[in-house]
């Protein structure tokens, strides 16, 4: 029997080698499904930096703000300088008389030198309610125009205030 205990040895080694490089012994050393541990199976400070592998975490394995950012590269070129923009903002106010009048077309125009960006128009007293707008446009590129009438014949008094927004605009 002394003899034959090399044997069984060499028997068992040879087995458990074979076994262990076949998928059989893959599943016995791979008992655990993928992804079954995680922090509450886990002991604190079980997992240390030693026992990871460099390189085999990604971004997406951190918190935002574990990642401290870059260094700031260098600056870009300077941009080309760009168009002059729209200065001496200004509004101009036209009233009409407050009278009777059936229909009546009203103008506001920009002092010289500055543009009409837009513009409106409002029927005064606000409480006249068969008064309708019938035009609020830009004539030309200085002057905002409005029209309105009555839409029955009013006893009460009305008008029209006309605004133009003006401004100085680059060619």
């Amino acid at each position: 029997m002394r003899n034959r205990w090399p044997v069984v040895f060499s028997i068992t080694a040879l087995i458990v080698a074979v076994l262990g490089a076949t998928p059989v012994g893959e599943a016995a050393l791979n008992a655990l499904p993928r992804a079954s541990v995680g922090p509450l199976q886990l002991k604190a400070n079980a997992v240390t930096s030693v026992k990871v592998k460099n390189g085999s975490l990604l971004r997406a394995d951190f918190r935002a703000g574990q990642i401290p950012a870059g260094p700031a590269g260098p600056a870009g070129p300077a941009g080309a300088q760009g168009a002059p923009g729209t200065s001496g903002l200004q509004t101009v106010f036209t009233t009409s008389a407050i009278n009777s009048t059936a229909t009546r077309t009203l103008t506001a125009t920009c002092p010289s030198g500055k543009t009409a960006l837009g513009g409106g128009v409002a029927v005064t007293p606000t409480t006249a309610s068969e008064v309708a707008i019938t035009a609020s446009y830009l004539a030309n590129s200085t002057t905002w125009t409005a029209s309105a009438q009555e839409v029955n014949a009013q006893i009460a008094n009305w008008g029209l205030n006309v605004v133009v927004i003006c401004a100085l605009v680059a060619p």
